[in-house]
């Protein structure tokens, strides 16, 4: 990610904040509750039975979003908000990867 497209990431975030600070605490709240129960040995199914409204969620759609919001948080996944400013229009095939 070139300097630019970091800087505009984080840019593109806090307006995102302000924008919404009630939502963007309920992401943030949300994701470290689920992935510290996640890390303590809570189901899915138990998660379900804590929090309503998880119930509309499969197992498979809880356990992603726990996994991609740690990547993300971690920096170990980063999406470039600079892909919607500077699309080429080209899809990468992502059918073959692991």
């Amino acid at each position: 990610m070139s300097k630019k497209e970091y800087v505009n990431t984080y840019l593109d975030a806090a307006a995102a904040t302000i924008k919404s600070p009630n939502g963007t605490a309920r992401l943030l709240a949300g994701f470290r509750t689920l992935k510290s129960g996640a890390d303590a040995g809570v189901t899915t199914t138990q998660m379900r039975a804590m929090f309503p409204d998880l119930r509309k969620y499969s197992d498979v759609k809880i356990e992603a979003f726990i996994e991609v919001a740690s990547d993300l948080v971690k920096g170990a996944t980063i999406v470039s908000s600079a892909i919607f400013e500077e699309s080429t229009g080209r899809v990468e095939d992502q059918s073959n990867s692991t």
